[in-house]
């Protein structure tokens, strides 16, 4: 069987190794799981068991025959093809991945109203976002087309925490945090000799999730608890 799908991309994994910091004996569903590339890493974090959904039957159908099929995770692990704003098993997790999906999801309300009745209460889930601010600057508002062709909208942190909220989900302060952080200046002419000299300057580094404070993430992730 060929593996269609593309090598996940360094931010990619560098998400899933920060959810990994708290996975460890907890139940997880990973929401556009796409081929199942995160399974070993949660399953080597310790996770008492791992669920991917994806919309994609073909990256589904890799992913059982990657994994499924190997017997030390032949208890632990199952892939289901779903929709996001729909999806129910009949079980409900301790920990939900939502990484690189949100921004494409018209109905972003439902989702994530669905992704809060798939958690168990005390649960966590993660969920990641371009920020406007820095991806798409001439952007004023959620409704405004992205630069991102792929994308349907894209939210700064202080949009995505407020629907979240809203939702039922409770945020600490803290619990935010980012990728690729830099400094924005007022001036937008220095703003863009910034971010010419950052994309030629990335490094792996860069992609490591840390704690936002005084700088402003090009990609941000939000840990979100259901209380």
């Amino acid at each position: 069987m060929n593996n269609t799908t593309r090598k996940p991309e360094t931010d990619s994994i560098e998400r899933y190794h920060f959810a990994c910091r708290i996975a460890k004996n907890r139940s997880l569903l990973d929401v556009a799981c796409g081929s199942g590339y995160s399974t070993p890493l949660f399953i080597e974090a310790g996770v008492c068991s791992y669920d991917g959904v994806d919309i994609d039957e073909n990256k589904i159908a890799y992913a059982n025959y990657r994994y499924s099929n190997q017997s030390y995770l032949t208890n632990r692990v199952n892939y289901h093809v779903g929709n996001i704003c729909e999806f129910n098993n009949g079980k409900t997790f301790d920990i939900i991945t939502c990484f690189g999906i949100i921004e494409h999801i018209k109905e972003y309300k439902s989702a994530i109203q669905n992704l809060y009745s798939l958690l168990n209460y005390g649960g966590v889930l993660l969920i990641s976002s371009p920020n406007r601010l820095i991806t798409s600057p001439h952007c004023m508002s959620i409704d405004d087309k992205p630069s991102n062709k792929f994308h349907v909208q894209e939210f700064t942190p202080n949009e995505l925490l407020s629907i979240l909220t809203s939702s039922g989900f409770s945020i600490s302060q803290e619990k935010l945090f980012g990728q690729h952080q830099r400094r924005v200046y007022s001036d937008k002419f220095v703003n863009k000799i910034v971010q010419t000299i950052c994309r030629k300057s990335k490094r792996r580094n860069a992609s490591v999730v840390k704690e936002v404070r005084d700088k402003v993430p090009e990609h941000f992730i939000v840990v979100a608890t259901k209380i």
